[in-house]
């Protein structure tokens, strides 16, 4: 296999990887610093729009910061095709690292809470990262669990790239949303794979398992994951079955309340459960109060003195 030419500063290490979407490098630059380069393949940059989306991710990577969430290093070109540098983390993924046993429920749930904070980070953007899996966290030695592979991050409005970045998501990882109808999902579809990660970690395997892609997305619309092992303590279990709601309603409706529901059963307290429904249901009921304070001062001022 032919390798690309790469532009000034920057040498070849070794081949890491590939997608339907990119193929990604270690590379080193001139002061022998690592990084990923992740380049669009030529089939998929033939498309302006395509070249245009990938610009504008590789402008809101540069803007997003967060311990828990993989560095860009800004953009380039590699023989016409648009490129991203990012920080090569090289400690082990999540997916390898479970691999020989599940992690225990306490690890389990510190990197649910890490993972869910950087989902936080990129939700308050207006982005959708759109396919956590273990695959794609990688477990750095002082900053615990990085959320990486952020090439199919996007603005939540644009649905731009949407099909294709569907089809490189994990079908066993993907919310019944998002595989219904790619372009509809929201915040919600992050949480629910954050869920289905947490769930693979702590059982061994993903929610739904099947002979084929058409056989999971099947289970993961009509079907119900096995209970979790026993010793997974019940007020996790709790909070993974939240994550997993079917209906993004009944799920937590942003990944900050998952993220502090996993901290608090690891200090022992009882998780809030603060679904989408749950929220709408307070907000209105304090729009109530309000409006109810609003009408018995209106008519005290009205009443003749």
């Amino acid at each position: 296999m032919s390798l690309p030419a790469l532009p000034p500063g920057l040498t070849f290490v070794r081949r890491l990887g590939a997608s339907p979407l990119s193929e990604v490098y270690l590379v080193a630059d001139d002061g022998g610093r690592l990084l990923a380069l992740k380049i669009l393949r030529e089939s998929v940059a033939r498309d302006p729009r395509l070249r245009e989306r990938w610009r504008r991710e590789a402008e809101l990577l540069e803007e997003i910061s967060h311990p828990n969430l993989v560095k860009s290093h800004g953009a380039l070109e590699v023989e016409g095709r648009p490129a991203l540098l990012l920080e090569y983390i090289e400690g082990p993924n999540l997916r390898d690292a479970c691999k020989e046993q599940p992690l225990s429920w306490e690890q389990a749930a510190r990197i649910g809470v890490q993972v869910a904070r950087a989902l936080e980070k990129l939700h308050a953007h207006d982005a959708l990262h759109r396919d956590v899996k273990p695959h794609n966290i990688l477990l750095h030695p002082k900053r615990g669990a990085v959320l990486a592979d952020l090439g199919l991050v996007r603005r939540a409005e644009d649905p731009t790239l949407t099909r294709q970045g569907a089809a490189l998501g994990s079908p066993a990882y993907m919310s019944p949303e998002q595989a219904r109808d790619p372009s509809e999902i929201g915040a919600a579809a992050d949480v629910y794979s954050l869920g289905a990660t947490l769930y693979h970690v702590l059982s061994g395997h993903p929610p739904f398992l099947g002979a084929g892609v058409g056989e999971v997305i099947h289970r993961v619309l009509h079907e119900d994951p096995e209970p979790l092992p026993a010793d997974v303590p019940e007020p996790l279990q709790r909070v993974i079955a939240t994550a997993l709601a079917k209906d993004p309603e009944r799920r937590y409706g942003r990944a900050g309340d998952l993220a502090a529901d996993l901290g608090r059963v690891l200090l022992g307290y009882s998780p809030r459960l603060l679904t989408r429904h749950r929220l709408r249901a307070r907000w209105r009921t304090a729009a109530a109060a309000v409006a109810g304070v609003a009408v018995t001062a209106a008519a005290a001022l009205a009443w003749p003195r």
